[in-house]
């Protein structure tokens, strides 16, 4: 095998260690498909995906199903810019800038209030009002934070 980059190497000891768990003998042509077919997912992702394999799968799982499993442990890329300016007041009365989420999570299965109701979260629930959102100087919580983070990262 030629010289090996990061992923590679990720990939090539992860997958012998998942044939040494499960009793397979795996060869260098067989960790070459493994390498192709993954070599695309940050490796964070990797590491994810072959701990959920090592824990959930009875089996030596083929190059698709890592795969599969890559993909599900992707981040979401799905990004949202369109939150309107508004003024709430804070906790302690006065009014601040904010910014409101116009379609905000539901609290228990994590899908914004314009999938609700679905088959698996009938009702939409936000508690903690979050499609309001305000900066953490704008009221004390965030403050003690800031000033919390500032002498921890003065420490460094």
């Amino acid at each position: 095998m030629e010289s090996l980059d990061g992923h590679d190497a990720l990939i090539s000891l992860r997958i012998r260690m998942l044939a040494a768990v499960f009793g397979k003998k795996i060869t260098n042509d067989m960790i070459e498909v493994y390498q192709r077919v993954l070599r695309r997912f940050p490796i964070k992702v990797l590491s994810k995906a072959f701990r959920r394999a090592e824990s959930d799968l009875e089996k030596l799982p083929t190059p698709k199903i890592l795969g599969v499993m890559c993909g599900e442990a992707m981040p979401s890329t799905m990004w949202r810019y369109n939150f309107t300016r508004s003024q709430a007041p804070n906790p302690e009365g006065m009014l601040v800038d904010v910014l409101i989420d116009p379609d905000p999570s539901c609290d228990v299965c994590r899908e914004p209030r314009s999938v609700h109701p679905s088959k698996r979260c009938p009702d939409f629930i936000d508690k903690f009002n979050a499609e309001v959102m305000y900066r953490p100087q704008d009221c004390a919580e965030g403050r003690a934070f800031l000033a919390k983070l500032k002498e921890v990262a003065g420490r460094m």
